[in-house]
């Protein structure tokens, strides 16, 4: 049986900095995500540059010194918002259908404020999925996804760090195998 590669119906927000082929792969693995957890919402983020995987599961300084990172309550990683380049929800839709939304999930706040149960992942809605996506990438030929998914069993999220020499490849991965991120950009809405 031929594998089915979906075609990428969630259009990421993109410049002439951005690499198109990293925007499929980011927009594959975003909706990807979103279909095999059959969450109602995806929440995508734009972050100017690279980054790392030291993001997942990082939930703030407490003390302005100790970095917390909680794997067991993801929250919104405290990205300060000069870097947020962009943020746009999707109702998940065959195809996916841009919806207005009412407060940035990145805004001018201290890092200790984060370690609140107010940015829990949870506490935005039990059906969504949100994914960050590096932009510069084709000078910079890196590129990072991060995906944080809520449903009403609790959440979950994995990161992804690529690197552009005559294809993007996977560098780093946190919170996924090898198989999973080639299931999710190979996944179709009719096959699950």
């Amino acid at each position: 049986m031929m594998d089915l590669v979906m075609e990428p119906t969630l259009h990421l927000p993109s410049d002439a900095s951005d690499d198109p082929g990293f925007i499929d792969l980011a927009a594959r693995a975003i909706y990807g995500a979103a279909v095999m957890a059959s969450t109602k919402l995806i929440h995508v983020v734009k972050v100017d540059s690279w980054f790392g995987d030291c993001w997942f599961a990082f939930s703030g300084k407490a003390v302005g010194a100790l970095g917390i990172r909680d794997y067991d309550t993801l929250r919104i990683p405290p990205f300060h918002p000069h870097r947020v380049m962009i943020e746009v929800r999707f109702r998940t839709s065959d195809p996916p259908e841009s919806i207005a939304f009412d407060k940035a999930l990145h805004t001018r706040r201290s890092s200790e404020s984060n370690l609140k149960i107010g940015n829990a992942v949870v506490r935005l809605d039990n059906s969504i999925t949100i994914g960050w996506y590096s932009g510069n990438t084709s000078s910079s030929g890196r590129g990072s996804i991060m995906v944080y998914t809520s449903i009403e069993s609790g959440s979950t999220g994995w990161y992804v760090g690529l690197k552009h020499d005559q294809e993007w490849g996977l560098v780093r991965l946190v919170g996924i195998v090898e198989r999973q991120w080639a299931a999710m950009i190979a996944s179709t809405p009719a096959a699950h």
